[in-house]
């Protein structure tokens, strides 16, 4: 699945959803036709279901670290486990933007000149420094 859109899938699903913890976001989001579609794609076996559950929380960390949602993590024996309480202000504006196709060709246009990877980290970064 294309990073902008589990990026994007994410951002609506705290919004609209209102999941209250990562296994509940996994959930809804593994209700969604792309996610569907994506492992079908993958097989939808275990492994698949492993692959998107560890690029869920990947994202899910990249977008609380970049302040994009409010949510406590809290380490356990089990791992992290995490509360999500609601988009931020921040969070909010990124999903108004990613929700232009055009946004999402300017950044990876931008990566692309500037000889940049298109890799998670690299667009995170350039979604920050694109939205005002």
């Amino acid at each position: 699945m294309d990073y902008f859109e589990l990026y994007e899938l994410v951002l609506k699903t705290v919004n609209t959803d209102r999941p209250t913890d990562g296994f509940a976001l996994i959930k809804d989001l593994e209700k969604l036709e792309p996610v569907k579609r994506t492992l079908l794609a993958m097989g939808n076996d275990q492994q698949a279901h492993r692959d998107f559950t560890n690029d869920t929380i990947d994202t899910l960390e990249n977008l609380i670290n970049d302040g994009l949602i409010v949510c406590r993590v809290t380490s356990s024996k089990m791992g992290k486990l995490f509360t999500i309480e609601r988009l931020s202000t921040t969070g909010h504006q990124y999903l108004g933007a990613l929700s232009k196709p055009s946004f999402k060709e300017k950044v990876k246009d931008a990566l692309r000149a500037q000889g940049v990877p298109v890799t998670i980290a690299a667009i995170t970064k350039a979604i920050t420094e694109l939205i005002p």
